[in-house]
């Protein structure tokens, strides 16, 4: 009787974590098909991300053409939003959760997308990207 009260939640606990671990190896697959497939000629950059919108976040991949930021999170739909509209708020170090630790956050203003953050672990092509241009403020 003994054994089956020990053995019961260790069994839990294994069962878990090989759920956990499947649905890491699921995501990170998820995430190299969806950046396969998105791949433009001429892209002036295109990354795995993380991606934060209202507080939720999840891993997608970031392609910004000449005009447009495309979004493909792994849970959502694709999101389109012209660089014209984009201003860079802030680039600050990811920290904290195991998504974003060691990744480059750039908090962006948009009227599209409210409290839009993008994670990215070579943030040198992106800040390209999001440079502020003389003229161009943020959106209200």
């Amino acid at each position: 009787m003994l054994a089956v009260a020990i053995a019961g939640p260790l069994l839990l606990i294994a069962a878990l974590g090989v759920a956990l671990a499947a649905f890491g190896q699921w995501r990170d697959r998820k995430i190299e098909r969806i950046f396969a497939a998105t791949r433009i000629p001429g892209a002036r950059a295109h990354a795995p991300c993380m991606l934060r919108v209202f507080g939720l976040e999840c891993p997608a991949v970031a392609l910004a053409t000449d005009d447009e930021l495309l979004l493909h999170p792994l849970f959502g739909n694709v999101r389109r939003i012209p660089l014209a509209h984009i201003a860079l708020q802030r680039e600050t170090p990811g920290t904290g959760r195991s998504g974003w630790r060691g990744k480059r956050m750039f908090h962006l203003a948009c009227p599209e997308e409210s409290l839009l953050v993008l994670g990215f672990d070579d943030p040198a092509p992106w800040r390209e990207v999001f440079r502020p241009n003389p003229g161009k403020e943020a959106p209200a």
